[in-house]
């Protein structure tokens, strides 16, 4: 019987402890809310002192250390999206405290938000300044980037029957390889203004078969074409941001002919063009979530195009660890409608690497991403992309090495001398594709 009482006795202590200290977290006083978050931070419980704080703002409660409290347990989580609206509150009430306004400049910088840190560090002292080691750059980076394509269609030398036995003639032209070359560089006029520039070159192999009822001929061509790029982009302060970008190209393909009045090959010219594109973007940044909006105008190889895309960026663990990137891309392609799919993921592997994943599928023919440093003006159709791409981080530069491997269509044409029809028949095959490039940091 004593034995029984003394097990009561205990059950009925613990009940009013825990009642008492669920009567502690519930009694919503200014002083009972900032013993016991002050407690639970020193403890590092993070999620009962977050969940208690959400109560005491729905109550009005609401003081500098409570958010201080709530803004670190947030960012001692690396989940700054959630420790920026605490530390802005807390920097309303006390903006002269140099602990909140470093902990302001760091969360911008670590949420992806570059411009809102630069105007909050250029606002701030000379001594706040000097401490981060914040300077005003003109340049923000120069870079250089390359590719190197290798396609895996068939060899010239396996279309020895391109016409067909009941065709008089027969052509195609196969792309082999490509190799460019970008050099780049971002200035800022302001905080939150940013010029683009960027210049490429791009060399392409390709070879021409065409048959005819009594003589074949093949030639090898090396072309050379270029690219500027121009781009521009203003944040504002609410999460806004606009863009415009202008790209000018300039192709040289080259190609042979035959005409059946003489029965002969005509010599080899090189058609050059000049094509543009003008791109606008129109962005918002919400927690956790970017959005981006563009509409582009081109007409590249001599076809008129209208496109608009939609991107949204998704950072779930409210830092830069892990993000995704989806897209879709609507293509008025000259007439034709065009989609493109995309899905990218990215993730922090280590201090110094990340690495992400794509996938891209839909008709590319002369689809533009990137304002236009990404443009897929090619002979070939695309039908999808697959990548993979790790960035190295050693102090000032970046180094990035990428993989793609994307499925491509190419034509071949005959001529039928009994029904004087021309006729197109498809092929596919892949083409690889390795990236690299150097972006140094000012």
């Amino acid at each position: 019987m004593l034995h029984c009482r003394k097990l009561l006795f205990s059950i009925l202590i613990a009940s009013l402890a825990i009642s008492y200290r669920a009567f502690a977290q519930e009694n919503l006083t200014y002083r009972g809310i900032d013993s016991v978050t002050y407690r639970q931070y020193l403890d590092g419980d993070y999620v009962q002192l977050q969940q208690l704080a959400n109560k005491a703002f729905d109550v009005t409660i609401d003081f500098y250390d409570l958010r201080m409290r709530v803004a670190i347990a947030c960012y001692n989580q690396q989940n700054y999206e959630a420790a920026l609206p605490h530390f802005l509150r807390a920097y309303q009430m006390n903006p002269a405290d140099t602990i909140v306004q470093e902990y302001v400049y760091y969360t911008y910088l670590f949420s992806a938000r570059s411009e809102d840190a630069a105007a909050f560090a250029e606002n701030a002292s000379d001594i706040f300044r000097e401490k981060i080691g914040y300077k005003k750059k003109w340049i923000d980076y120069v870079g250089w980037s390359n590719i190197a394509g290798l396609a895996g269609n068939t060899s010239i030398d396996n279309q020895t029957n391109l016409k067909g036995a009941s065709n008089i003639y027969g052509e195609t032209t196969l792309n082999q390889t490509i190799f460019g070359t970008t050099a780049y560089f971002q200035n800022s006029f302001t905080n939150r203004l940013h010029i683009i520039n960027g210049i490429s070159l791009f060399n392409t192999h390709s070879e021409q078969i065409i048959q005819t009822a009594n003589s074949s001929k093949f030639t090898s061509f090396s072309d050379i074409h270029y690219q500027y790029n121009l781009a521009t982009l203003y944040q504002f302060q609410q999460g806004w941001s606009l863009g415009a970008a202008f790209v000018y190209y300039n192709n040289n393909p080259s190609s042979f002919s035959w005409t059946a009045t003489t029965n002969t090959f005509l010599p080899s010219v090189t058609n050059s063009s000049d094509s543009h594109a003008t791109i606008i973007t129109l962005g918002k940044r919400f927690p956790y979530i970017q959005m981006v909006v563009s509409e582009a105008m081109s007409n590249l190889l001599s076809v008129k195009q209208y496109q608009t895309e939609t991107q949204l960026i998704y950072y779930p663990l409210g830092n830069l660890n892990l993000y995704t990137v989806s897209s879709v891309a609507y293509i008025d392609n000259g007439g034709t409608e065009q989609w493109v799919l995309m899905q990218k993921i990215a993730k922090k592997i280590a201090d110094y690497l990340y690495c992400d994943m794509s996938f891209s599928y839909g008709n590319h023919t002369n689809y533009i991403t990137s304002s236009g440093f990404i443009t897929y003006n090619t002979a070939a159709k695309i039908q999808w992309i697959g990548g993979l791409n790790c960035d190295f981080f050693f102090n000032k530069f970046t180094l990035s090495l990428g993989y793609s491997l994307d499925k491509r269509e190419f034509q071949s044409w005959q001529y039928n001398l009994a029904s004087q029809n021309t006729s197109a028949s498809t092929q596919t095959y892949f083409n690889n594709a390795i990236k690299t490039n150097i972006k140094w940091n000012f």
